[in-house]
């Protein structure tokens, strides 16, 4: 055990600890800023407070698609810390605004909707720098664990930002938690102007031009049918799994009948399955094995539990039910990852994480939409039971779809890509 830990990416790479501390940092603030968009959308006197609140969550996706790609291709033309730098900043100067009308009271729906969509815009720069960064900041040997820590960081901040959020909100209002994140933005932009591993491109790697970078990226993906198949699968898992973003705050309005203290208890639930199962990930190096079995496995049992969640009014099986979907989330998400690191060439990894964020988050807008407006017209529950059900159902397309040949996985046909 002693050894692990000192073989552990955290412990062994300063660098990439310097960079771990800046994502996990920013990724608390998100946390804050979600969780307090939310209760405030949901707070404004209106009776389509469900359909506003998919609307204004869906403003903070579609950059992530219409800019995605672009924005891994930059990753991967440019310096990557600059890249993470000029992110930083520039979501600092718009949450800053967004803080600013929030404290005087002089905002509006669709302001924002706009300050949300113009923040987000350059998360997907900051994400591709930072996915193509992992390799050169570890080694081989620990690429997996350090995949699993990156994975990590979003539930880390998920659990700390809803714990933290909730008694901001309550102790300082939602005005507080705006500024908190744009404080955030700030203290992580500091942290990585002290990374001192050169982070730039290789030159002899790159395209004419952007175009053809652009298009390589594309290529790569849709060249590789194993490949290609997979991501599809996500997109349609993201189908289903991603609308509870939105569910959550609408069980704790309107199924369970609580305050925001309750939002923070649930989204802290999911958050903590996450932060269990990609921390004990990191401590493995071989979280790619059987892929496709583990995969299917946490997708069914994902299913099951969101299920569950439309069946029931306890706020505490809820909750557990919730926690169980965080670690079911944390495993499926950490297994890819850690898979499309060990396969995908180092110069196509800033566009080819660019363009899987994109084509898995091209449907997040449009199923946000979908089930806001069903919650208008049927009860909150009912349209997260049958979501589960659909869960379920998707879990099996992972038995049928073309593979990678891994070790001990002997489901459907198998491919080896060399």
């Amino acid at each position: 055990m002693r050894e692990n830990i000192k073989k552990h990416p955290l412990i062994l790479f300063s660098d990439f600890r310097k960079l771990f501390i800046a994502r996990l940092i920013s990724s608390i603030g998100d946390k804050f800023f979600l969780l307090s968009l939310s209760w405030l959308v949901l707070s404004m006197d209106n009776s389509n407070s469900a359909l506003h609140l998919s609307i204004v969550m869906a403003a903070n996706i579609i950059p992530v698609v219409i800019f995605g790609p672009f924005m891994g291709t930059i990753a991967d033309c440019i310096n990557r810390k600059t890249c993470l730098v000029l992110a930083d900043i520039v979501r600092a100067f718009f949450m800053a605004i967004l803080a600013f009308l929030v404290c005087n009271d002089n905002y509006t729906i669709w302001s924002l909707f706009i300050l949300s969509f113009l923040i987000a815009t350059f998360t997907p720069l900051f994400e591709s720098a930072t996915n193509a960064s992992i390799e050169i900041l570890t080694d081989e040997e620990s690429i997996s664990q350090a995949v699993a820590l990156d994975s990590m960081v979003l539930q880390v901040s998920n659990l700390l930002g809803a714990f933290l959020g909730g008694v901001v909100i309550y102790a300082v209002g939602i005005k507080g938690a705006f500024i908190f994140n744009a404080l955030s933005f700030i203290v992580s932009l500091f942290i990585i102007l002290f990374i001192h591993t050169n982070l730039s491109v290789k030159k002899n790697t790159m395209a004419k031009n952007f175009r053809q970078e652009f298009g390589q990226g594309f290529k790569y993906i849709i060249s590789i049918k194993p490949l290609f198949a997979l991501i599809i699968f996500f997109l349609i898992f993201n189908f289903f799994v991603s609308p509870i973003a939105i569910f959550i705050p609408l069980i704790v309005k309107f199924v369970i009948n609580e305050q925001s203290n309750w939002l923070a208890i649930l989204e802290g639930a999911i958050a903590l399955g996450s932060v269990i199962i990609t921390l004990l990930l990191s401590f493995r190096n071989d979280i790619n094995e059987k892929m496709y079995k583990k995969i299917f496995i946490s997708v069914l049992t994902m299913g099951i539990s969101m299920s569950l969640i439309g069946l029931s009014t306890n706020r505490y099986i809820i909750a557990l039910c919730l926690f169980i979907t965080g670690c079911t989330l944390a495993h499926v998400n950490a297994t890819a990852y850690g898979f499309f690191q060990k396969i995908v060439p180092d110069y196509l990894k800033g566009r080819f994480f660019a363009i899987l964020t994109t084509m898995c988050f091209s449907i997040i807008p449009i199923t946000y939409i979908i089930n806001g407006a069903l919650t208008n017209i049927v009860s909150v529950s009912t349209v997260v039971f049958y979501e589960g059900i659909l869960s379920v159902l998707a879990a099996f397309i992972i038995i049928f779809i073309p593979k990678y040949q891994l070790g001990g996985d002997n489901y459907g046909l198998l491919y080896k890509v060399d």
